[in-house]
């Protein structure tokens, strides 16, 4: 249960089921099979800036604003809500020294915040006077989308010191409701006159930004004695997004591209690595984005190529060392 001072006493209930299909077996190829699922809701809090240009922040701030309020029914802008279903199998190999499992997700996520033109908050059903009170828009809770998918994850035990693992991600994710001035007319480039874009949120039925329908990653661990190192490689196939420069220097949106994989695809190699010179004394490397690998998880901003860090890490502190 959360009790939040904006949107009160709001519960936020999780549950998960498993069931061992197949007992762990010390010999044999197979070993046990558990079958897993889990529900669960969330919500997150709208931002300040969010909450400010809100219908309803926005009409208290007139002088007949409260009537408007009480006369309408205007409430305060609420929180944005999640829904999420799961539900798969995992299955151990090799005496339990490697595992696989795949997973089928289903989010839906409502409530959504966005900033909603005039005519937009009259689709929406707000009543003609209320819109134009509120000048040239405001946030309201419009927005859906649905993302479902399914994960693949493997793991396995090389020796005592080595273990490797795995997993691929495909996403199905559609905006699935709308009422933002993209939604209502989107915009278009004279040099992609057939080309519908959204300008600064996604368009209903495509993709929301910078969710990529495919991923994965992998991971190689080593541990041994007071070594230990890990090389992860992050992969992200290419995502819808907007580079918001809606218009140029004489109002026309000739420097607005379109939206479809907009960002492109980029593979990225991390690698850390600590020695435990003594109980409390360890020196740690990391070493970033191996490859200099020339990508950018939003358009615009790209990402800094290898990068390098090292320190020591001082424990001070623990069971046997006491304040006097």
């Amino acid at each position: 249960m959360e009790d939040n001072q904006l949107f009160g006493v709001v519960p936020t209930p999780r549950a998960s089921l498993a069931y061992l299909l197949k007992q762990p077996s010390p010999s044999g190829v197979l070993g046990g099979t558990r079958l897993r699922a889990s529900f669960g809701r969330g919500i997150k809090e709208p931002s300040i800036f969010e909450q400010t240009d809100s219908l309803y922040d926005q009409l208290a701030a007139l002088p007949n604003g409260n009537q408007i309020i009480a006369q309408y029914h205007v409430g305060q802008i609420g929180p944005e809500w999640s829904r999420t279903y799961d539900g798969g199998v995992e299955q151990e190999l090799a005496r339990g020294r490697a595992k696989i499992s795949i997973t089928y997700f289903h989010n839906e996520f409502t409530n959504g915040i966005e900033y909603i033109p005039s005519q937009g908050l009259i689709d929406l059903g707000v009543p003609t006077s209320v819109a134009a009170a509120a000048s040239y828009g405001a946030t309201v809770n419009s927005q859906a989308y649905r993302a479902q998918g399914v994960e693949m994850e493997a793991q396995v035990q090389v020796s005592r010191d080595l273990f490797v693992r795995g997993g691929y991600t495909y996403l199905d994710a559609v905006v699935q409701r709308s009422f933002s001035s993209d939604a209502i007319g989107p915009t278009y480039n004279p040099s992609f006159p057939t080309v519908p874009i959204g300008a600064y949120s996604p368009l209903i039925g495509a993709r929301p930004f910078r969710r990529a329908p495919h991923s994965g990653y992998f991971g190689v661990s080593y541990a041994h004695a007071r070594f230990s190192s890990l090389l992860t490689g992050t992969l992200v196939g290419r995502r819808d997004d907007s580079d918001f420069v809606a218009y140029d220097a004489n109002y026309m949106p000739t420097m607005l591209l379109p939206n479809r994989n907009l960002d492109g695809a980029y593979q990225r190699l991390d690698m850390s690595a600590s020695y435990q010179v003594s109980p409390r004394i360890q020196v740690t490397s990391k070493l970033g984005n191996l490859l200099s690998e020339r990508y950018s998880e939003a358009f615009g901003y790209p990402a800094l190529p290898f990068t390098f860090r090292s320190g020591v890490q001082l424990t001070l502190g623990g069971e046997s060392w006491k304040l006097r």
